[in-house]
Order: structure tokens, then C-alpha cells, then sequence
């Protein structure tokens, strides 16, 4: 989705309008998803503060993009993804172990 925010960001017409407009099937080729995935991003996006949208500019659907958060502004602002983040950490320490010891043992097989 960072990609998608960059996107945005690329697009800003921040001199003349302070948004930016493309439309969703443009940024859906370039972002390499489904319109309907596209959408959905942009919504997460707009949910955790990274851009806001304007209805009826004359080119349809605009976009204000924000700088992001600091990490701990972020994870204060939303302890729930900090909690996903240490349990994906977690997760991925595991299959790493996991994956070593299973490499490890076709190692001692082989001789």
C-alpha cells in the first residue's frame, strides 16, 4: 500500500490545486491491482490518516496525501497494529528457526 501512497504523492498537483486526481483505473494499471483491491487500499489509507479524499473536484475523486506518522506517533495512535507487528515478528522468528533446523537436518542426511 506504500507503493499506492507514492502513487498519490506522484501525482500531487500541489502548486495549482493542493491535490491530486487521478482516477482509480489509472492508478489501479500502475499500483497492479483490481480497481475493487485499488479501492480498497485507498480506504486503509484514508483510515489510518495517510490521505483524505475530496468528492466532486471537476476530475472526479481527488486526493490529499499527509506526511506520515513518526513510529511512535503511529503505534500510539494505533496500539492494535503495533500488537499485529510484534506477533508477525514473532511469527516470522519461529519460521525462521523452524527453517533452519529443518535445513540443518537434510544437511546431517546427506552426510
Amino acid at each position: 500500500m506504500m507503493y499506492l501512497y507514492a502513487l498519490i504523492v506522484d501525482y500531487l498537483n500541489e502548486d495549482e490545486f493542493g491535490y491530486a486526481f487521478p482516477n482509480v483505473d489509472t492508478l489501479a494499471l500502475k499500483y497492479g491491482k483490481s480497481t475493487r483491491t485499488t479501492n480498497a487500499h485507498l480506504k486503509i489509507l484514508r483510515d489510518v490518516g495517510l490521505i483524505e479524499f475530496i468528492e466532486g473536484t471537476m476530475y472526479g475523486r481527488a486526493y490529499v496525501p499527509y506526511e506520515p506518522l513518526e513510529a511512535d506517533d503511529f503505534y500510539g495512535k494505533y496500539p492494535d497494529a503495533w500488537n499485529a507487528y510484534k506477533s508477525n515478528i514473532k511469527k516470522l522468528e519461529y519460521e525462521r528457526a523452524q527453517a533452519r533446523i529443518r535445513m540443518q537436518t537434510y544437511r546431517d542426511k546427506q552426510g
